[in-house]
């Protein structure tokens, strides 16, 4: 009970974001190239979620969601990250994540079993373009709050990834293992709002 409880409450979190954003619909900062490529972001987020509710309950298999919405969102993310500071090679770096996904598809998966592959290399990319960003300190106040929170969560998101290929037997350390990604996510949507809530009205 307390599984499904957290399970769909944290998949569901995802829309705190986009609620901030409709709170400001007025708000003309959310027009600009970049912004628009974050509000994407978070609508994938939250279809994401909502693809995953809908085929895990009506297929009983939510891995093609996974597949497209992986592939989906490190475009984005690629997008936003190389308006905050260049991203050389960007094309190269879209062209990593699209090749991963295919591989998934045909080579080292399949459509209904998991993206293992995908998941390493978009969210290894990811953590090292924002990690790089830290280090050389190549962001404004009003981005760190976005940078160190997609830092932190790919990091978090790519140990839980190995966490389950290795499928250990323990029940115990299967919950606590999802517990802590989920609590993780949460943070991650409710840090997502606040990033919302810094856009300055133009």
């Amino acid at each position: 009970m307390l599984f499904y409880f957290v399970f769909y409450t944290v998949l569901f979190s995802s829309s705190f974001p986009l609620i901030s954003i409709y709170q400001k619909t007025t708000n003309k900062a959310f027009h600009s190239y970049e912004n628009k490529a974050f509000v994407y972001f978070l609508l994938a987020r939250v279809l994401t979620d909502l693809s995953v509710f809908i085929f895990g309950r009506y297929f009983g298999n939510s891995m093609p969601v996974f597949h497209f919405s992986v592939l989906i969102e490190f475009i984005l993310l690629i997008i936003i990250l190389n308006s905050i500071h260049t991203i050389n090679p960007k094309q190269l770096i879209i062209l990593f994540g699209g090749v991963s996904f295919v591989a998934d598809l045909t080579l080292t998966s399949d459509l209904f079993s998991n993206n293992l592959f995908s998941s390493i290399v978009t969210f290894g990319l990811v953590i090292g373009i924002t990690g790089k960003m830290i280090i050389s300190n190549n962001t404004t106040p009003k981005n760190e709050l976005l940078i160190y929170s997609l830092f932190l969560y790919y990091i978090l998101a790519l140990s839980y990834t190995f966490f389950q290929k290795f499928n250990f037997q323990t029940e115990l350390l299967n919950d606590i293992a999802f517990y802590i990604f989920a609590l993780a996510t949460f943070v991650f949507n409710i840090s997502l709002s606040f990033v919302v809530c810094t856009v300055k009205s133009k």
